[in-house]
């Protein structure tokens, strides 16, 4: 069983990396700043060699590297969080070799100890790479959770995210997707989650805004299907997704807590939950800055149209569907507390 596990995750990344090099080679790109032969060379050995070796059940696919002071970021969270013992990983990076060199300590550190596949493209975007992520691909796993190479989630504290809770979360309230509370989302939903006392809470989600979004692979099915090359800007997705994907349950999980580092954020956070003890900021991330926003030649990530997906599957939901005014509670800790919802 093992064996023939072993097999299938080869014959799929082996698909993986072809269909990387399909799509690569089919974009008009100059010998400097890419060649698919390249990238099969950087990558695919690395990604057979530990797919090859692995029976893990889930999948990190952290996307999509463009800044260097995200690197620790990365690293942090692949060694504490989703760790390689129990966590398969594939990072996509958009980033030249210029700004962040193949030499890096982080990217060999990533890619020697910890075992994460990287597949590098300048100029493509993170919506792109999420086509990547093979529905055959992912079969081989319980679970993928697509993580932004901007979250930062620490590892100390009672709210440190805990991954295998996650899942044991979604197996017994039979949910098909589920995300951590996210400081610096777009709609606020750490602040509303304390606001109605369910911080410790499962609670239903119309939508979630990815940021570190964990699916079971038949929600990743459904959800790779809204997929399209005109959604290379990631956008719209998110807000489609109940409407096409209507049989996926849905929800925050209230008892983790992780940090959006690119949203004017200056520092590392210091707020209410750091000041409780929720959450530890730990030394390896301590000296992390913010970085301008990296403009890359070939990109035109600017005059993408974000909104095209949502004209597209002519979505019929709106930004305000995001925002939990009174949250369903599925499930708190105790059961007095749950009653009193």
């Amino acid at each position: 069983m093992i064996q023939e596990k072993r097999r299938k995750r080869s014959l799929a990344a082996l698909a993986l990396c072809v269909v990387a090099f399909v799509l690569f080679s089919s974009n008009e790109q100059d010998e400097s700043s890419f060649s698919p032969f390249s990238l099969l060379r950087n990558t695919s050995t690395r990604f057979l060699s530990h797919t090859k070796k692995s029976t893990n059940d889930y999948l990190v696919v952290i996307n999509a590297v463009a800044k260097i002071n995200n690197l620790p970021l990365v690293e942090h969270n692949r060694r504490h969080i989703f760790k390689k013992d129990s966590w398969d990983c594939v990072i996509f990076s958009v980033a030249t070799d210029e700004l962040i060199p193949e030499s890096n300590d982080y990217i060999q550190k990533l890619q020697n100890e910890l075992e994460c596949s990287i597949i590098r493209k300048p100029g493509s975007h993170w919506g792109d790479f999420l086509m990547f992520v093979l529905p055959s691909f992912v079969s081989n796993y319980e679970y993928v959770t697509i993580l932004l190479d901007d979250i930062y989630f620490p590892s100390e504290g009672k709210m440190a995210l805990q991954p295998d809770k996650v899942i044991e979360k979604m197996k017994e309230l039979n949910l098909g997707s589920m995300q951590p509370l996210i400081k610096g989302d777009t709609y606020n939903i750490p602040q509303s989650a304390r606001w109605f006392k369910a911080i410790d809470c499962i609670f239903e989600a119309k939508m979630l805004e990815l940021y570190a979004q964990f699916f079971s692979r038949e929600a990743w099915e459904c959800y790779y299907k809204m997929l399209d090359y005109e959604g290379s800007k990631g956008w719209c997705y998110d807000l489609c997704m109940p409407q096409e994907c209507p049989d996926v349950k849905m929800a925050y999980d209230g008892r983790f807590l992780g940090y959006h580092m690119d949203r004017e954020v200056e520092s590392m956070p210091d707020d209410e939950f750091i000041e409780s003890g929720d959450v530890v900021i730990t030394d390896d991330v301590k000296d992390w800055a913010p970085q301008e926003k990296v403009q890359y030649a070939k990109s035109n990530y600017q005059h993408t149209d974000g909104f095209r997906m949502c004209d597209k599957l002519e979505c019929s939901y709106h930004w305000a569907d995001g925002i939990v005014p009174d949250p369903n509670i599925l499930q708190c800790p105790d059961d007095e507390k749950t009653e009193k919802r």
